[in-house]
């Protein structure tokens, strides 16, 4: 087994090919795991829609209906953007009523992300909320989709929502991406909102979001509005008390 995975490793995919036939014969029980190492094999040598019959053909082989393998072929799949397989494979988890199905919509979300397929994407989303637990990936990636559409509006929905809800944490990473899409598309109030929260919150605010000439102006704001705090190194205080004491004494 340690083999196919060097191979694999080094994308020789006749020399992995060979091993696992081998391995294939040698072993009568076919383990699942011999599968999933030719279904890796084939993923990273590009060849995707192999890596697909291989999981038909260990269905077929082992009987084998495991969310986890359905996780891995649906992991390969997303990373190739074979958009129909990945599909027929998350009705299947559904239809199957399995359990689980989080990592598998996360998946086909950040492809569908990636493709800018945001009627899709918020399809998957809402499905996750009807089947899945509370998920603060499947939010972020829904509030990604939001803002490269433009849909603003939906955005402050989701954010307010995700807020509110116990067991959602916010965290540096929507909070950037929504300030980046309320400067990009000319909604400085929200923005500031945003950049308050962050400020409070104490996240770092990605450059790309100060490059932007919007961020100027709410910039100035802030610096208008915020009191200035004098700092002093160890020195600077010593010679400021010194200075103290010498008027107190006079």
């Amino acid at each position: 087994m340690s083999m196919v995975r060097v191979y694999a490793k080094d994308v020789n995919l006749e020399e992995a090919e060979r091993t696992w036939l081998k391995l294939i014969r040698l072993d009568e029980d076919h383990p699942s795991q011999v599968f999933v190492c030719r279904m890796e094999v084939f993923s990273k040598a590009g060849e995707s829609i192999k890596s697909s019959e291989t999981f038909r053909k260990m269905q077929e082989v082992l009987n084998s209906y495991n969310v986890a393998l359905y996780h891995k072929i649906i992991e390969v799949l997303y990373e190739a953007e074979k958009v129909e397989l990945s599909e027929l494979l998350i009705q299947e988890l559904v239809q199957g009523g399995m359990k689980s199905l989080t990592p598998s919509l996360i998946a086909i979300m950040y492809m569908y992300l990636n493709l800018n397929l945001h009627d899709k994407l918020e399809s998957a989303f809402s499905s996750c909320l009807e089947k899945c637990r509370s998920n603060q990936n499947v939010h972020v990636i829904y509030v990604d989709s939001l803002v490269k559409a433009g849909n603003l509006d939906k955005v402050e929905e989701i954010f307010n929502h995700v807020c509110n809800y116990k067991t959602i944490s916010v965290n540096a990473r929507p909070c950037n991406t929504v300030l980046s899409g309320c400067l990009s598309f000319g909604y400085h109030v929200k923005a500031e909102i945003i950049y308050d929260l962050m400020c409070q919150r104490k996240y770092d605010i990605e450059s790309s979001s100060m490059e932007k000439p919007e961020s100027v102006l709410i910039l100035s704001r802030k610096a208008v509005r915020k009191p200035s705090i004098l700092k002093l190194g160890k020195e600077q205080r010593e010679i400021l008390v010194g200075l103290l004491f010498q008027w107190f004494a006079n």
